[in-house]
């Protein structure tokens, strides 16, 4: 009897070896891809940082050539 429990168990454990090793391979997946769209993010904001930049430069530079007609 207790050969058999003990064999049980060591059939379980290693049942459940390949599906610990999936849990954790998607748990990484999941956390590379927060990073990267953390960054895509941060990316995107800084992006139209630039650009309202870029668009207050050239509302400014159009009232100055205005004003020197």
């Amino acid at each position: 009897m207790n050969d058999e429990l003990t064999n049980l168990r060591d059939e379980w454990e290693e049942y459940k070896k390949p599906i610990k090793e999936e849990i954790f391979e998607t748990k990484q997946q999941i956390s590379d891809k927060r990073v990267e769209y953390q960054y895509k993010g941060d990316k995107i904001k800084e992006l139209k940082k630039e650009l309202k930049q870029a668009v207050m430069d050239i509302e400014h530079k159009k009232k100055v050539y205005s004003y020197m007609e």
